[in-house]
């Protein structure tokens, strides 16, 4: 009995050892609990710690935008019969209209320093805004099968199976 007593013990053990590494971390002189409806994550974000500027979304959405599959966004326009002027149109009027979709998106987050999961809750309610957290989860998984994908394909006309033998065998 005393063995069944110790793997549950241990059992409890590790499960609140997990669960202490998954909570957010509390601020040193925090006013909120750190429950699941408030935390670090959910307050706005205070002053000292909104260190993003102008350039820094700049840069992030430059880079966001710096990838395989943008890449192959052009050449696609080229294989679907467009000319380079009108591929480049394309990509550059699709950009902007994503950029102010963007910005659209990101206004309420500007305005009262929230993050995504506080302004769904504004739509779906306070349990249904897991629902759009789920979503988003499940777009970036696909997102990153789709990157990974074509970084196989990149990573296969470079190998060595592709290089030509130059010693007879």
């Amino acid at each position: 009995m005393s063995s069944t007593q110790s793997r549950e013990d241990i059992g409890a053990t590790r499960r609140r050892t997990v669960l202490e590494r998954l909570e957010c971390p509390v601020d040193e002189n925090a006013t909120y609990e750190n429950d699941r409806w408030t935390n670090r994550d959910l307050i706005p974000i205070p002053p000292d710690r909104r260190t993003y500027k102008v350039w820094s979304y700049f840069v992030y959405w430059c880079i966001s935008g710096s990838n395989i599959s943008a890449y192959t966004t052009g050449s696609s326009l080229l294989a679907y019969g467009l000319n380079a002027q009108q591929a480049m149109a394309c990509v550059i009027i699709g950009a902007l209209i994503v950029g102010m979709l963007s910005v659209a998106c990101g206004w309420m987050g500007e305005i009262h320093h929230i993050g995504f999961t506080v302004a769904s809750r504004f739509s779906w309610g306070a349990r249904g805004g897991y629902f759009p957290v789920v979503l988003r989860a499940f777009s970036g998984v696909f997102y990153f099968g789709i990157q990974a994908y074509w970084g196989g394909q990149a990573c296969s006309v470079v190998s060595v199976y592709h290089v030509p033998r130059v010693q007879p065998v």
